[in-house]
């Protein structure tokens, strides 16, 4: 039985009761019903609240949005299941008004009541309460530039490697170059716990040029045994602007015989450029010298395709949010497969993030997309585990595998 506590809104008699049967026959502890906006809020208030809402858009008396909004305010329900049919554009425009409420929107019953999809839905809110819950709340002392200068000194912040995989090979593409905090005291840290005070100290330089060095390291040892990625690392818009900085990397590589072509700079918040004059000559100058440069986080924040036009890219990322949002906002699709075509048109890989799960995985190949990165294909990781992924797991294990379930033949 799922101990959870739901409301039915909907006005059509018939409608409701087939949704309150199915509810039941998911094994839903408590049931609770009502056919306009008032009613609903008065059993709301009555039960204490509820954990899910099941609700019609168009409802007598109250509008939906507006019980919605009330309900919310009054801290009586988590999250919502639209049951309605409506066009696309307005039920995308309720999906965001029910995620500024600050409600955990699960996804869409449509009309007729899709039963069967049902049990899904409720099981998503539970995988999200138990996130939320589950979660350590932690609270570490303010790193100081002293600490954060001796951490750097000492070695202490690594890379770790995320890869990228080619969808149409099954096999690894690349990787993205992140980093972790081995604190002495503190254990691992993520980046959240130092890089805003890395960048408030003027230190995201230092940091850019240790972990290029440790990715260089990397791709020459692997280079030895005939393995050659690319390497993604993260770029600020700030460090565009610094003078000097580039000829450090390009020095780094130069030391360690790494071609150009193998080493890419993924760059976001491109709207935010500071001088932007010496941000483009440097993005040229790096272009002349045979580096990538991707455009991240694309879809959201400040990407836009005029930085596209001005700015000499020949990557885009697109940002993880719209493939996460993908199962409750079927206009993202549509933003998939155009992205898809507008880098095809200008010459440009793209690489979509987030992917964690089979199901996602299948439906952005299904769409045409070449080249994807997230948890389903391997979460960040050391060198050392690098090195074993690329050696064994992913050759010898994940490769078989994953051609077998994309039913691909080797390219």
């Amino acid at each position: 039985m799922l101990r959870l506590k739901t409301l039915v809104l909907e006005d059509h008699l018939f409608q409701r009761s087939l949704a309150v049967s199915a509810l039941q026959q998911c094994g839903v502890a408590t049931v609770l019903e009502a056919a306009d906006g008032e009613e609903a809020l008065a059993v709301l208030r009555a039960a204490g609240g509820v954990d899910v809402v099941i609700c019609d858009l168009r409802i007598p008396g109250m509008e939906a949005m507006e019980f919605l909004r009330e309900a919310h305010l009054s801290g009586l329900i988590h999250s919502v299941i639209i049951s309605s049919e409506v066009d696309t554009s307005i039920r995308q425009g309720v999906i965001s008004l029910i995620d500024c409420f600050g409600l955990n929107f699960l996804g869409d019953l449509g009309k007729p009541f899709k039963k069967n999809s049902l049990h899904k839905l409720l099981k998503r809110h539970e995988q999200s309460q138990h996130q939320r819950y589950s979660m350590i709340s932690w609270e570490m002392t303010t790193p100081n530039v002293s600490e954060l200068r001796a951490g750097l000194r000492a070695g202490e912040f690594k890379a770790y490697f995320q890869p990228k995989v080619d969808l149409w090979t099954g096999r690894m593409s690349g990787a993205e170059v992140l980093v972790r905090w081995l604190h002495p005291e503190r254990g691992i840290l993520a980046p959240s716990h130092f890089l805003p005070f890395m960048e408030l100290h003027g230190l995201m330089d230092e940091l850019l040029l240790s972990l290029f060095a440790q990715g260089c390291e990397l791709q020459s040892d692997l280079r030895r045994c005939n393995n050659k990625i690319e390497l993604a690392y993260n770029l600020s818009v700030e460090q565009l602007a610094t003078t000097g900085l580039f000829e450090r990397v390009n020095a780094i590589r130069i030391a360690y015989d790494i071609p150009p072509g193998n080493c890419m700079f993924e760059v976001t918040e491109t709207d935010q450029l500071t001088a932007p004059a010496t941000s483009l000559e440097n993005m040229i100058r790096l272009r002349l010298l045979g580096y990538s440069i991707s455009m991240d986080d694309y879809g959201v924040g400040y990407s836009s395709l005029s930085r596209i036009c001005e700015l000499p890219f020949n990557q885009i990322k697109l940002d993880k949010k719209i493939l996460q949002d993908l199962h409750r906002k079927p206009m993202n699709e549509s933003i998939i497969k155009s992205t898809i075509n507008l880098a095809t048109l200008l010459g440009f890989s793209l690489v979509i993030e987030g992917v964690e799960t089979e199901e996602q995985a299948q439906a952005i190949r299904k769409l045409g997309c070449r080249f994807a990165q997230g948890f389903y294909f391997a979460r960040p990781m050391t060198s050392g585990s690098m090195r074993r992924y690329i050696d064994h797991d992913f050759i010898e294990t994940h490769k078989p595998k994953r051609k077998e379930y994309y039913g691909l033949e080797q390219r």
